[in-house]
């Protein structure tokens, strides 16, 4: 599970840095907003199958949130 949540987040990482050095960008962006949705996923179930606690699965969702606005809004600006 460890090696699924680091793949998910190097992968959304990649999906962001290439997407900030083109001009064409959402495709980028909606694949980076795919691989967040599986990292909460992951944390979902590893938080229920008890290898994270509540307060670090608690802690890491609220990151996540935060990204996911900061996402958002940048997907936002690029289809206007």
């Amino acid at each position: 599970m460890a090696v699924r949540i680091e793949n998910n987040m190097l992968e959304f990482l990649r999906q962001i840095t290439i997407a900030n050095h083109r001009r064409k960008k959402l495709p980028l962006l909606r694949a980076a907003e795919e691989e967040l949705i599986s990292l909460r996923i992951s944390l979902r179930l590893s938080h229920d199958l008890k290898f994270i606690s509540t307060s670090s699965y608690g802690y890491a969702i609220n990151q996540l949130e935060e990204i996911g606005k900061m996402l958002g809004g940048w997907i936002k600006s690029q289809s206007d």
